[in-house]
């Protein structure tokens, strides 16, 4: 028997791709599914094109956000779902054809307790910047290995709006109710934390759509300190990999991970490969000499650099037999 798909999607000012992102919901070759809508104050002719899908096809349900953003108009839509299945759409992206059908034969193959994930791919109307390319394959050969959490710390590792798993599933890790910003990644980290198993799917089934206004390029909720401060948040509540920690790199974002240690008197050792840099003390921690970390005993290593030094890091890691996670 067909499971009811319920699509959570908030909108927000998306007139020029509303259409197209509905067009491809409406055109699955799985048809037992639930659009539900929540309108987060658009401005422009957004909720007018909404209401006119709604009242050619029943499946499509239009809601106005009671709240404020992205949080509010999930947690809206999650209240009046009634899916045995639940995934999360953008208003600007869309699916492939048999988006749906690949996801729900997956579930219903391995069950609960399992997330499904397809592969991303970026488009847009302009050439695609190195970046989200390089995002783009490392994302989706996460999701080939089904080694999604390996990497949790580094970046969100489950795409928001190309996921599905069960209802129950997904109010027993809190749903959209618990999530903080950037909250995509809250809820990544909660699959992980619960033990949802990821289940890749080897085949593109979501077209993630790249403009300047995109809302993770523009909204301050998605900044890199956001980002920060909840890779730290589940490191030292969840992760088993949190004494003896050494943060490598004092760049920019080495120098945030260690403020956000240093005001919460969490302690660390602090190594670079800078010479200039070694025994100044930077937030009361003193910066020492990379070569000082392969003398350490049971230690975990925070890697906060970055391309080909990243690469470097990592190789000198291995080859010692030291345990890292990678922070960016």
């Amino acid at each position: 028997m067909d499971s009811l798909v319920s699509i959570v999607m908030p909108a927000k000012n998306v007139e020029n791709y509303i259409d197209e992102c509905i067009d491809s919901i409406v055109n699955q070759t799985y048809s037992y599914w639930e659009l539900i809508v929540v309108d987060d104050g658009s401005s422009d002719a957004t909720l007018s094109k909404l209401f006119e899908w709604s009242s050619r096809d029943s499946r499509i349900k239009v809601f106005q956000n009671s709240g404020i953003g992205i949080i509010d108009a999930l947690v809206f839509g999650e209240n009046v779902a009634s899916g045995q299945l639940i995934t999360r759409m953008d208003s600007d992206d869309k699916m492939t054809v048999d988006k749906l059908q690949l996801f729900v034969d997956q579930m219903q193959a391995s069950g609960p307790g399992h997330v499904a994930v397809g592969l991303v791919k970026y488009f847009a109307d302009f050439e695609i910047q190195n970046g989200y390319r390089e995002y783009e394959k490392w994302l989706n050969d996460l999701t080939i290995c089904n080694s999604n959490y390996s990497q949790i710390f580094k970046e969100c590792v489950i795409p928001s709006p190309n996921w599905i798993m069960f209802r129950n599933d997904f109010d027993r890790i809190g749903g959209f109710g618990s999530a903080q910003y950037p909250e995509d990644y809250d809820l990544c980290f909660r699959m992980w934390r619960f033990g949802i198993k990821v289940v890749g799917l080897n085949k593109i089934t979501h077209f993630w759509r790249d403009y300047a206004e995109r809302t993770s390029r523009n909204d301050p909720n998605y900044l890199d300190n956001m980002f920060l401060s909840l890779k730290v948040k589940y490191l030292l509540e969840y992760s088993e990999r949190k004494e003896n920690m050494i943060v490598w790199g004092a760049g920019r974002k080495g120098k945030s991970i260690a403020r956000i240690f240093s005001d919460q008197n969490v302690a660390f050792r602090w190594v670079c490969n800078s010479e200039s840099k070694w025994g100044r003390h930077i937030y009361g921690v003193e910066l020492e000499p990379t070569s000082r970390v392969s003398e350490l005993v049971g230690c975990v290593v925070l890697v906060l650099v970055a391309g080909p030094a990243q690469k470097e890091v990592v190789e000198f890691l291995q080859s010692n037999n030291i345990d890292y996670l990678l922070f960016c």
